[in-house]
């Protein structure tokens, strides 16, 4: 008897040591998409009437999400400087030439609007779009302030089909009988900032 069961005990060893004896090696290969981003303005905009929207046109090509911010200057009826846009020029008298230290400044407001993307983390307008209800500091805060059009609507995703998004900025300024006639201007940059998720 205690030849079989020395025989039991041997196969059963060997039954555990042929199944322990299997291993697996798993290898997971990973590689590193760079992220590719750029911005193009679709179009210079044609000069409209006080009153009237201005809408200018970016569209921006990346193959992750994004963030944005605006920024620009304007001048105080001064000529200091004052860091964000608004319309403004400065006077001239009767002669035509340019007063010094003299500028006419339009109450000018933002709307932002973002379309053909992909998906987006809140909304996809600021300042109600074309309405252009946006105040002008307001458009300039930091792309995480809540008050700034990109921390109101989050990151931005681009479409899967085309790798684009488009970015709308609109303005309205106001103007009445005493704002000196004239064409008045500002200018307006966009940065775009990627945020891979």
């Amino acid at each position: 008897m205690n030849s079989v069961a020395s025989i039991i005990v041997l196969l059963t060893c060997c039954m555990v040591g042929a199944a322990s004896a299997k291993t697996q090696d798993n290898v997971y290969y990973s590689i590193n998409v760079p992220v590719a981003i750029s911005v193009d303005t679709e179009a210079i905009p044609t000069p409209v009437a006080a009153g009237e929207t201005l809408a200018l046109h970016w569209r921006v090509y990346s193959n992750n999400a994004f963030r944005y911010q605006f920024s620009g200057t304007t001048r105080d009826e001064s000529g200091n400087e004052l860091a964000y846009p608004s319309l403004y020029k400065q006077e001239v008298d009767a002669s035509g030439k340019q007063v010094a230290n003299r500028y006419e400044v339009l109450d000018t407001q933002f709307g932002v609007e973002v379309s053909d993307y992909g998906s987006i983390q809140y909304r996809n307008q600021w300042g109600k779009g074309q309405m252009a209800s946006g105040n002008a500091p307001d458009l300039v805060k930091l792309p995480h302030d809540p008050l700034s059009p990109s921390g109101s609507m989050g990151r931005i995703m681009t479409a899967d089909a085309t790798n684009e998004a488009r970015i709308a900025l609109y303005a309205i300024s106001k103007a009445d009988a005493a704002d000196q006639s004239g064409l008045y201007h500002t200018e307006v940059k966009l940065t775009i900032t990627a945020e891979e998720q």
